[in-house]
């Protein structure tokens, strides 16, 4: 399972950026591509200044091994960057990645791989 999360984050890391600037000027808008044997069940993304993760994005929805979702973060913020955990429905440990660049992404896909 270990693989599975490090090539998870690898494939999310790409859109980790140090510092991302403010430039929210609307809804930010990606596909979340779930290309592991696993579901996801939930995905929370926050600001980087709490502790808290915000509403579960998918509530009721479960994106299934080889499904997408696609995901608008509307928040009236100026900032770009967030942390983003998703949540398995097995014994896989949570995936998180800090200071994601939304704004980077913006329309592009986040991509969840098995590992191997």
């Amino acid at each position: 399972m270990t693989i599975k999360l490090l090539s998870a984050a690898a494939a999310l890391a790409f859109a980790c950026v140090a510092s991302s600037a403010s430039a929210q000027t609307g809804p930010l808008d990606f596909t979340l591509n779930n290309g592991t044997s696993e579901v996801v069940v939930q995905l929370f993304i926050s600001i980087p200044s709490t502790n808290d993760w915000e509403e579960d994005i998918l509530g009721d929805q479960v994106v299934g091994s080889g499904d997408s979702v696609q995901v608008t973060i509307n928040d009236g913020l100026e900032d770009c960057e967030y942390d983003i955990k998703v949540v398995f429905d097995d014994e896989t440990p949570d995936l998180i990645v800090m200071g994601v660049d939304f704004c980077a992404i913006n329309g592009e896909s986040l991509n969840l791989n098995d590992g191997g």
